[in-house]
């Protein structure tokens, strides 16, 4: 697999209407997945306004939209802590293809403007496994190692340099096979916040609204009120509804925030995570449980005093609020990182403790153009992974707006 040229990211392109002038675009959604296709449409010169319910604020922490709730690791698919799809050979193009643009773009912000303002952190990530790799999962390390940088394949050393627990008797893991690389964390209520003010500058408006009835109906509308071309819907899990797709279906993911500061142990400054759902048929009826829940271990350097623990990931579960099952989880969650990393035992909380988040998941992510209404474009349905796909979507849009405005405002003749 080849690189992606990173000029094919950053190639001027221009959206305009035969006449040269500024299409107007309607986004739907305050997301990342909604900004960063505002982002990406302002800068090929359309006008564009957004219109959301909500969006992220730097204030508390219980008025949060879902985007905000994600543990937001960037992963090369399939995941294993944010789940992509049914990850087929021809999803897993598309996939790629995004993630790839995704880690160019987080690469050059990080650089670019730095951590303190963006709140994307270069962190080492390192992956570990109990089984030995697959044909999928050896594929998956080997493209790895051509895309992304500082990669290593050293299972003792990295065992040591991580200080995981290997002892039998101590509940710990019996680590096979390893790897680590550089990725990209980003801290969702800085990075919206950042994102937010980019899309202001470049005089993008941010309007708040609500869709209350079919889309398909609302669109004319919604073009007229807010005079617009087209728009792009990037409503995440409210396309289920709003769009009639039965192929959404709710992902409920659970994180625990410990603080991070180095006062109780020595700062965790890289991501590890063993996933715990690739169950074999063989697999004891504890594993093949795990594997139901969606379970893994993730210890994430949000920013530079949180650690996100994790996590389960739960089809069909669309309830925020559950107390005994919850706790439940919560209390397996802890424990399967304090056995992975003893010193999280030692670990305090934050106020707040947990988090529970419904990702939009989708077969398939959605993106382009409706089939049954031109002016009606999508981005959404992207799992645990709305971050790692956000910019490789975004431009995904931007090329089929760019084809909707050439053909339609195309000049015709009566020759």
């Amino acid at each position: 697999m080849q690189n992606m040229n990173p000029g094919d990211l950053y190639k001027k392109v221009k959206i305009s209407r035969a006449d040269g002038s500024k299409p107007h675009v309607l986004v739907i959604g305050g997301g990342v997945s909604g900004l960063t296709t505002a982002w990406t449409l302002r800068n090929a010169g359309c006008k564009v306004t957004v219109v959301a319910e909500q969006y992220s604020e730097l204030a508390p922490h219980d008025k949060e939209i879902v985007s905000e709730i994600a543990g937001a690791l960037w992963e090369w698919p399939p995941a294993v802590c944010g789940s992509h799809g049914k990850d087929t050979d021809e999803q897993l193009k598309n996939l790629k293809r995004w993630c790839q643009i995704s880690y160019i773009q987080f690469k050059d912000i990080a650089d670019k403007y730095g951590a303190s303002n963006t709140g994307i952190r270069k962190r080492t990530s390192c992956f570990l496994f109990e089984r030995e790799l697959n044909a999928s999962g050896l594929k998956k390390k080997q493209e790895i190692e051509k895309i992304c940088d500082e990669f290593s394949n050293d299972v003792p050393a990295l065992i040591k340099k991580y200080n995981l627990n290997t002892d039998p008797d101590k509940k710990g893991f019996n680590i096979v096979d390893a790897y680590e690389h550089l990725s990209y964390v980003v801290d969702p209520k800085q990075y919206l916040h950042w994102l937010k003010g980019m899309v202001v500058q470049k005089d993008v408006a941010l309007l708040h609204g609500i869709l209350e009835d079919n889309i398909y109906e609302e669109t004319p509308d919604l073009l007229r009120r807010y005079k617009a071309d087209i728009l792009i819907n990037c409503t995440g899990m409210s396309s289920r509804e709003l769009c009639g797709d039965e192929k959404m279906k709710p992902l409920r993911g659970i994180l625990i925030h410990a603080k991070n500061d180095g006062k109780k142990f020595q700062k965790i400054e890289s991501c590890i995570s063993i996933s715990q759902r690739d169950a074999e048929l063989n697999a004891s009826a504890e594993e093949k449980l795990k594997a139901q829940e969606g379970r893994f271990e993730f210890i994430v350097p949000r920013n530079d005093d949180i650690v996100i623990l994790g996590g389960y990931a739960q089809m069909g579960k669309e309830k925020l609020h559950w107390d005994e099952e919850k706790h439940n989880f919560l209390q397996k969650m802890k424990e399967g990182c304090v056995n992975l990393y003893p010193d999280l035992e030692k670990a305090e909380f934050t106020s707040y403790y947990y988090r529970v988040g419904i990702r939009p998941f989708r077969d398939e992510p959605r993106v382009g153009q409706d089939e049954k209404e031109p002016r009606i474009f999508h981005n959404y349905g992207h799992g645990g992974s709305g971050y790692t796909l956000s910019y490789g979507c975004a431009l995904d849009i931007r090329s089929v707006v760019k084809e909707y405005f050439e053909k339609e405002y195309r000049p015709r003749s009566n020759l």
